[in-house]
């Protein structure tokens, strides 16, 4: 407690965690196809971070190519869905690890 009110922290795995069901909520609910231009200036998440979080979601990023519209940048969820690549790395003691690829976003967006 600090000044008679309570903080709580959240860890990076759980801030990325609650990040990702945002993002896929955003993609519910605009039909699977998310402008990220007015999503980045709305949350203040760098556009980058926005498209690497999306892609690691399984999201193509295309431009739209109507010259009325200044949000011509969206995230597409298409059908099957094509997930980053997975590395396998081979250990000292013997085995296989398997590296996923995870998008970590900066502790300055929270």
């Amino acid at each position: 407690m600090v000044d008679g009110k309570v903080r709580t922290t959240m860890s990076g795995k759980e801030r990325n965690q609650l990040l990702s069901h945002i993002l896929a909520l955003t993609l519910i609910v605009d039909k699977y196809c998310v402008p990220i231009t007015p999503l980045s200036a709305d949350t203040g998440i760098k556009f980058r971070d926005l498209c690497e979080s999306y892609k690691s979601m399984g999201c193509s990023i295309n431009k739209l190519k109507s010259a009325n519209t200044t949000d011509n940048i969206v995230a597409v969820l298409k059908l099957p869905i094509k997930l980053p690549s997975v590395i396998l790395r081979k250990r000292r003691e013997g085995g296989w690890e398997v590296e996923r690829p995870c998008i970590y976003l900066s502790d300055s967006i929270f």
